[in-house]
């Protein structure tokens, strides 16, 4: 049982006759659409990270897709009959076995097809040079035995993998993806692929999945992509459309680069630890942006959540943030963490939550900002502020946030600090950036509104956390604003 959600549950119905009066402009009933908002504002160099050079993560072969086409064994696919010379290739009917290790070039159609792969531990490299392979009840690759799997989209290639029907288990696995493997998986190419299925996952590894390079198109009822040891991200174009978790691994999640844009899903980026240093990612949706805190995403393994109510160490459950650009919309909590959330670069924006029970940043452990630039905008019954912080950081619960505003924090010269534009209508707002400083007065302007902010000598101002009450303000070194948001605010 994930007990965090139990509390916010409890919160939200315990105050539903509050937020009926102070957020009548909102609607209860989880439907939001969301904007997508471009950010385009430059990542910060960040002075420490976790897996942020891509030789931690990856080897050379991972990331080169090149390959000697002189020593590829060639499959065609064929409806009518597929064929291929190479001894290590087994063709019954759709069925297509390969049985050592190698390069293998695969072109054609193949329909109520599989790729099955058992090649006793050893390397293989699938080169998918512009393939249309449909299954109606199981994986379209199915990868049984192997050291690891290339999958290379060959360059200026359209690739198209899907799975029409429900799936059909034949053996003891639980196949349940387009792409199934019980064993190490690399995505890599300057060609594209599309998957789909209206029944299960995209990709799913039960070791390790690594995406280097490619195009990606995934529209699934489950999750896109799931690594069960690990999923890690160098490179890549992502359109996603998701059931569940767009990326999601049992352990660590990490995103070195690439341009991601997740449509829709349940969760965005998931794992027990979640690590962004670079890349533009966009996310919407209907629960939670970015989540560390394991749980079972219905692919048949998982973490359990955090019990608050236990003595069980929650520190291998965090988020860290070291540069890139995000831009969270979310029903849910916009970035969550059942441990700690270390923000150390780049740039967040987060829309949403608008009901109460969730909260733009939520964390269980600390919540450390040292560089940066950290925008949440979302309900102040849940609103925090960060634990401990080297730079500014405001949070402004309790006033009238109208989506369409425009949000503008200045300095005492009159010089912009921040300025963006709110996607929702809510009632918090969290800032944070390298340009607010301990010792400054600012004003902080929402639609016509405007109020003073005193930062009194600490980089905290505002705690928020009220247990879906309304938000605090006051404490880390500042009392109420000084202008006309009006009431809501308790010290």
């Amino acid at each position: 049982m994930n007990y965090k959600k139990v509390i916010k549950l409890i919160c939200a119905i315990s105050t539903a006759g509050c937020l009926a009066f102070s957020l009548a402009g909102c609607s209860a009933v989880s439907d939001i659409t969301h904007a997508v908002t471009e950010v385009t504002s430059e990542s910060t160099e960040t002075s420490a990270s976790v897996n942020s050079d891509n030789a931690e993560l990856f080897t050379d072969r991972d990331l080169d897709p090149s390959y000697e086409a002189s020593k590829a064994e060639t499959i065609t696919l064929s409806d009518s009959g597929s064929t291929s010379s190479s001894k290590s290739v087994e063709i019954d009917g759709s069925t297509i076995k390969i049985t050592e290790g190698g390069i293998y070039e695969l072109t054609g159609t193949l329909t109520d097809g599989q790729i099955i792969i058992e090649a006793d531990d050893e390397k293989v490299q699938l080169v998918l040079c512009g393939v249309n392979i449909t299954n109606t009840s199981s994986a379209t690759i199915y990868v049984l035995d192997a050291d690891k799997v290339f999958i290379t989209l060959q360059e200026d290639t359209e690739n198209y993998l899907a799975t029409t029907g429900e799936f059909v288990q034949t053996d003891d696995n639980n196949v349940d993806a387009v792409i199934f493997s019980k064993d190490d998986i690399v995505l890599n190419g300057e060609g594209s692929l599309t998957i789909t299925t209206k029944y299960g996952h995209g990709v799913v590894s039960k070791d390790d999945l690594k995406i280097t390079s490619g195009t990606y198109t995934v529209n699934v009822s489950k999750d896109a992509f799931s690594g069960n040891d690990s999923l890690s991200i160098a490179d890549g174009n992502f359109t996603v459309s998701a059931g569940d978790d767009a990326f999601h691994s049992d352990n660590i999640t990490t995103v070195n680069g690439g341009n991601i844009n997740i449509l829709t899903c349940y969760e965005g980026l998931e794992g027990t630890a979640v690590v962004v240093n670079d890349g533009n990612i966009v996310i919407n949706a209907s629960d939670d942006g970015l989540n560390a805190g394991g749980g079972n995403d219905g692919s048949g393994a998982g973490n359990e959540s955090f019990n608050p109510f236990s003595s069980t160490d929650n520190s291998s459950y965090y988020i860290q943030i070291n540069g890139g650009n995000i831009t969270i919309n979310a029903e849910g909590d916009g970035v969550d963490a059942n441990g700690s959330i270390y923000v150390t670069g780049g740039y967040t924006l987060i829309n949403g939550p608008t009901m109460a029970a969730n909260g733009a940043l939520d964390y269980d452990g600390t919540g450390e900002i040292t560089g940066g630039t950290f925008i949440a905008i979302g309900a102040s019954g849940m609103a925090m502020n960060f634990s401990s912080a080297d730079q500014g950081s405001i949070l402004v619960s309790g006033v009238s946030i109208k989506e369409g505003d425009t949000i503008t924090l200045t300095d005492s010269k009159g010089n912009v600090v921040l300025s963006l534009e709110s996607q929702v209508s809510t009632d918090s707002i969290l800032l944070s950036s390298e340009d607010i400083n301990s010792s400054e007065t600012y004003t902080l302007t929402i639609g016509s509104s405007s109020t003073e902010i005193k930062m009194d000598g600490n980089n905290l101002y505002g705690s928020g956390f009220s247990m879906g009450f309304g938000g605090t303000q006051g404490g880390f070194g500042g009392g109420k604003p000084e202008g006309d948001f009006g009431g809501g605010h308790r010290s």
